[in-house]
């Protein structure tokens, strides 16, 4: 890239840096603590149940 002026090499470059890290931190991260946060889910649902079936 011999053409582009200094800053515009840089800016290509860290874009595509960045790029590349917000796909990696995506991946990493990728549903991370889900199963915990639908297991409470499913707790308070059965714990809510329980308490209609004993009105009925």
């Amino acid at each position: 890239m011999d053409n582009f002026d200094f800053g515009v090499s840089l800016s290509l470059y860290l874009s595509v840096a960045g790029l590349i890290l917000c796909i990696a931190y995506g991946l990493f991260y990728w549903n991370k603590d889900a199963d915990e946060k639908e297991m409470r889910g499913t707790k308070q649902w059965e714990k809510d149940e329980q308490k209609i079936n004993e009105e009925l």
